[in-house]
């Protein structure tokens, strides 16, 4: 794409902009945790087109973030962190509820 993104990492980053989950310019510096989070976020194939996705593609990414920014890649006990496997709801030290 024009952009540099792939079609897949511009579909995310399309669906984060217009929820105001990040700034555009954080994702143009690769080294970013948002950059890294919304490439991360890409190799999922989440159908963010289905409305019980957005809610978990949004905390995934929120997560990813963090996971990023507190250098995650280098945790010496990360567990199943970032696994796309695995519901994130179980992820070490991550907790959800019905109401969130």
């Amino acid at each position: 794409s024009a952009s540099g993104f792939s079609e897949e990492i511009t579909t995310y980053r399309d669906f984060l902009l217009e929820r105001n989950i990040s700034a555009p310019e954080r994702f143009e510096d690769s080294l970013s945790a948002q950059s890294q989070a919304l490439k991360w976020l890409a190799e999922a194939e989440i159908d963010i087109m289905n409305t019980s996705s957005t809610t978990s593609v949004v905390e995934r990414y929120a997560l990813a973030v963090f996971y990023f920014s507190m250098n995650g890649p280098n945790w010496q006990n990360r567990g199943i962190w970032m696994d796309h496997a695995k519901e994130h709801c179980i992820w070490r030290g991550i907790t959800c509820n019905s109401n969130s």
